[in-house]
């Protein structure tokens, strides 16, 4: 019997090994796709706000092309006043 243990205890060495080291490489796996989640995640709540920021930037700009506009109107209206 200690014969026969002595055959089998090699390869169910490498059979439980082989089996550990799937599960740890797996839940590594498993680990670094939760971080990947969570960094798309924050990335697009990050592009989110870039792309609320930049409608507020966009309607910022079009008042002032409006202002300016309006200037432009103005100083014709003066100019032509003057001559």
């Amino acid at each position: 019997m200690l014969d026969t243990i002595n055959l089998w205890l090699p390869f169910l060495t490498a059979i439980v090994g082989g089996l550990l080291g799937v599960w740890k490489i797996s839940n590594g796996l498993k680990i670094t796709l939760n971080n990947l989640t969570n960094s798309v995640d924050r990335l697009n709540e990050h592009l989110t706000s870039v792309q609320a920021d930049t409608k507020e930037h966009d309607k910022r700009l079009d008042v002032h092309d409006i202002k300016l506009e309006n200037h432009e109107q103005r100083l014709k209206t003066l100019e032509e006043n003057i001559d």
